[in-house]
């Protein structure tokens, strides 16, 4: 896969060490606004989402047959941010 030609990020893989993020299940709202997203090429890809004046990531793993989504709690963007930056980098998965 050529993935020069992505036009959004794509997460490092994780580190041995790193941080492990409690997924939820999707709260089922209707309206998110995404913020952020990593490419959707693999498998595996996060967003940014806002919904409600919180912010939250959500993961979204794809296999041939099934799509699995969870998220992360809810909370002010400064504190999700710091989450998603450690999922781009590796640092959390």
């Amino acid at each position: 896969m050529d993935l020069n030609h992505c036009l959004a990020p794509h997460p490092t893989p994780p580190r041995e060490d790193c941080l492990r993020v409690t997924w939820l299940e999707p709260r089922g709202d209707d309206r998110c606004r995404v913020i952020a997203w990593t490419c959707d090429c693999r498998r595996l890809y996060f967003e940014l989402c806002a919904s409600g004046g919180l912010t939250f990531v959500r993961r979204t793993v794809r296999e041939t047959e099934w799509i699995v989504t969870a998220e992360t709690h809810r909370g002010p963007l400064l504190e999700t941010e710091k989450i998603w930056t450690a999922l781009l980098h590796g640092l959390a998965r």
